[in-house]
């Protein structure tokens, strides 16, 4: 789903979620960071002035060589090597915070390694293939419908005996 969100391979954000996860951060804040910074680029380049402050103020583009807007995991890299360089503070929180949403600030940890240093952490994930992530999309689903069906199944097995099972409970009550 956040690679259909973000234009991002399946396996760049698995890298990244492995990267994150093994310098403290929550896969879920990554996912989260992700699709915010996919928001700002779009924003940026459909002329949002507030987003294009934020990209220049790191002196990153968000425009490849030839004008075509960068893919999130490219400009995400290319903020985590600018990252490396700033010293730690309030500009840099600031900065996190706008490029990549409220959660920002907890990244920092990953784009203060630089796209070399995440590249070694995210080189110790095993990777699903495609076929295995929808196998387990489809896994998800089914168990979806499973807890749908037996709720289901509980309600009008037992809601009919509420009644008599409420004045049972009375009597022992009273007992």
């Amino acid at each position: 789903e956040l690679s259909k969100i973000t234009g991002i391979g399946t396996q760049e954000i698995q890298n990244l979620t492995t990267a994150a996860d093994q310098a403290g951060v929550s896969a879920g804040i990554m996912t989260q960071g992700l699709g915010f910074l996919a928001r700002n680029i779009y924003a940026a380049s459909q002329g949002s002035v507030d987003a294009q402050k934020a990209f220049s103020a790191l002196g990153v583009r968000i425009h490849d060589a030839n004008g075509k807007v960068r893919q999130a995991d490219d400009v995400f890299y290319a903020i985590a090597d600018k990252f490396q360089k700033l010293p730690d503070g309030v500009k840099k929180t600031a900065l996190s915070m706008e490029l990549l949403g409220r959660n920002g600030k907890e990244l920092i940890p990953v784009l203060d390694k630089g796209t070399e240093g995440i590249g070694k952490l995210a080189g110790q994930s095993v990777n699903l293939t495609d076929e295995q992530i929808e196998a387990g999309v489809e896994l998800i689903k089914t168990q979806k419908q499973l807890a749908t069906i037996t709720h289901d199944l509980w309600q009008q097995g037992v809601a009919p005996l509420l009644p008599a099972i409420n004045d049972l409970l009375k009597r022992f009550v009273v007992w």
